[in-house]
């Protein structure tokens, strides 16, 4: 997976957003899976951080990134992500970030999950909020749907 990754050149999208989040996204699940094998090895790898790792990393920024993505498409507009986005993008990284950290103990639980869990909702209503003008009004390119 991590070569598979490493051959679609992800450093080359840097200015893309849309583009971005989701190499991003993808490279979570070999973070994951890399923090798995470790737990059976060093101590201080927690055997829950690889699922925070895949849940949060992987599953909750490439959710992110393909409906920023589809929701353009599937609506007949350009594929540039509103500037708005952005820090949602960062918000959900950071968001799985401190989740990971909490899961290996490396912060303090308790104000580490609630960072992380303010992180996500924000995320997720500033993507809400963005969004919800492109997919209540009728397609910009005039075609059904």
């Amino acid at each position: 997976m991590a070569l598979r990754l490493l051959g679609w050149a992800g450093w080359k999208v840097h200015s893309d957003p849309l583009m971005w989040i989701l190499h991003l996204g993808y490279a979570w699940i070999p973070v994951g899976l890399l923090l798995l094998g470790l737990s059976a090895w060093i101590d201080a790898v927690t055997p829950s951080a690889w699922l925070h790792a895949v849940g949060t990393g992987a599953m909750g920024i490439l959710i992110l990134g393909v409906m920023s993505r589809v929701c353009l498409g599937h609506t007949g507009r350009p594929l540039k992500l509103p500037a708005t986005l952005v820090p949602a993008f960062w918000l959900v990284i950071v968001a799985t970030i401190l989740r990971v950290a909490a899961a290996m103990t490396l912060l303090p639980y308790r104000p580490a999950v609630i960072a992380a869990g303010l992180a996500w909702m924000a995320a997720f209503t500033i993507f809400a909020i963005a969004y919800w003008p492109i997919v209540t009004r009728a397609r910009a390119d005039g075609r059904p749907g």
